[in-house]
């Protein structure tokens, strides 16, 4: 029995082998993974919520510079606005809708996949390469929320940063003469995606150097200091350009005057050292094995059994790690992956603020390392590739069931979908939900947020959702309107 699942798997390599038959069916299974029922997960509180409005908002205003949420500039997003141009650009191809606020960040993880690839492939064969792609595919860490499924800023950025690796790696591994410029103009479109995040990846990339010993050369070279110059540029641009044409903050919820302090003392200081609002730091010092454990599905547990066994072998002296001409590209890729992710899952850890995405960039080389801890292990352990094999279908398994089980859209702004879609003008009360301003807006751009009964004016026929505690205390909205919807905490009412 385990011969002949044996040779289903060795004719499986040696179909994958030939030609770009890996390729392909990494581009079909992708492309699956990636774009099914893009549009049918309900919209996401906060991040995914607030770009879009972010985006519909930029189209009304036509400013391309400022961010605005709810009619007023946004203080609390400070990133630079690559993301928003893309996702206003895709609600103008492909309307205003749950697809269309995903689809950037969806195509970007899906060309992160064949990047990485072809990253691979110059290291190790196309095998490699499709199985850890594959790998990719069933874990939560790019094919998930705030990554790859919905519309937030680290699909992208994972993108561009491993576009940069790739030219970094050419440069230092391949003598390409272009490729730490290109690296450097990568690493300055990820800082356009989401600002000095983007630098997370630069002390795995300088450790790697250190230990390659090409750290010297690298300096010693003129295009080095050239390429800081072409990512300081990048820097330096948006940083003019909110001087010249950003909004200067009257009251920002983290005192800072524009959008650029607000991103260097936020993004950066704020969340490395104190935290969110100023809170105490709280490092979570577990915070790489919890993110392996919530984010890398059963394959965390699959390279600590790898790794386990690895030892166990080296310690009996039956696992040898190759030494031939023809291996040193493989070993070369495996230690830049654990420089990679060890650097960024050390940093975050000590980070006072840390979020299972930002360890985004870090995932793809995780998982090519645990391809490789399984491929020394079944050079020696025949039934390791059938226990791998049963372990990636299954993951494969569950991530088809988890992208078809059934969503639950708010019941109120489901009820009443086409009186928000028909009414000449919306007006929320003292609705503090993020996610629901998008959907009135993808369903109906005039919409209007105020807070409080002050402002009360309106016009007949004219649609509000308020809260209802709001509602219930106020006597005027009462006398002008009939009550059409009452939910848990909103209520829609039309003014008579």
């Amino acid at each position: 029995m385990l011969q002949k699942v044996y040779n289903s798997q060795q004719r499986i390599i040696t179909f994958l082998s030939r030609g770009n038959n890996s390729l392909i069916l990494l581009i079909t299974l992708s492309a699956f993974f990636c774009f099914w029922k893009l549009g049918a997960e309900p919209l996401n509180e906060w991040d995914e919520s607030r770009n879009g409005v972010n985006a519909v908002e930029m189209i009304q205003n036509g400013d391309y510079v400022n961010l605005y949420y709810a009619g007023e500039p946004d203080t609390w997003n400070a990133k630079p606005p690559l993301m928003i141009w893309l996702i206003a650009a895709s609600f103008k191809i492909f309307g205003y809708n749950e697809f269309a606020l995903r689809f950037p960040a969806a195509m970007a993880a899906f060309l992160s996949l064949i990047v990485f690839f072809h990253l691979v492939s110059r290291y190790s064969d196309k095998v490699v390469a499709f199985f850890t792609c594959i790998i990719l595919l069933t874990v939560d860490g790019i094919v998930g929320k705030h990554v790859g499924r919905t519309g937030d800023f680290d699909a992208l950025m994972l993108l561009f940063l491993l576009i940069s690796v790739y030219y970094f790696l050419s440069y230092v591994d391949f003598n390409s003469k272009k490729g730490l410029f290109l690296s450097a103009v990568f690493l300055g479109l990820a800082f356009y995606t989401k600002g000095l995040a983007s630098l997370i990846i630069v002390p795995g990339l300088f450790v790697y150097a250190v230990f390659t010993k090409k750290l010297l050369s690298i300096l010693k070279d003129p295009k080095f200091y050239i390429s800081a110059f072409i990512y300081l540029g990048f820097i330096v641009s948006w940083f003019a350009i909110v001087n010249y044409f950003g909004l200067k903050f009257n009251s920002s919820c983290y005192s800072a005057d524009n959008s650029f302090q607000t991103m260097w003392k936020y993004d950066v200081l704020a969340r490395l050292t104190s935290g969110f609002n100023n809170k105490l730091a709280e490092q979570d010092l577990a915070f790489f094995f919890t993110y392996l454990d919530v984010k890398f599905n059963l394959w965390n547990y699959v390279l600590y059994l790898t790794l386990i066994v690895l030892g166990f072998g080296l310690k009996r002296n039956w696992v040898k790690f190759p030494k031939h001409e023809a291996a040193t590209l493989p070993c070369k890729l495996t230690v830049l992956s654990c420089c990679i992710f060890l650097s960024m899952g050390l940093i975050l850890s000590f980070a006072a603020e840390a979020h299972f995405w930002y360890m985004a960039p870090a995932i793809p080389f995780i998982a090519f390392f645990t391809t490789q801890c399984i491929k020394l292990v079944s050079a020696k352990v025949k039934i390791y590739p059938l226990f791998a094999s049963l372990i990636l279908l299954f993951t494969l398994s569950l991530k088809i069931v988890e992208l078809n089980l059934p969503r639950k859209y708010p019941d109120i702004l489901t009820a009443n979908r086409n009186l928000v879609i028909n009414a000449g003008k919306i007006t929320t009360y003292n609705m503090n939900r993020q996610d629901y301003l998008l959907y009135l807006k993808l369903y109906n751009r005039n919409v209007t947020v105020k807070n409080g009964i002050k402002e009360f004016t309106a016009e007949a026929g004219e649609v509000i959702l308020i809260s209802n505690e709001l509602y219930d205390q106020s006597q005027s909205f009462k006398d002008a309107s009939w009550l059409i919807s009452r939910g848990e905490v909103f209520s829609f009412l039309q003014i008579r």
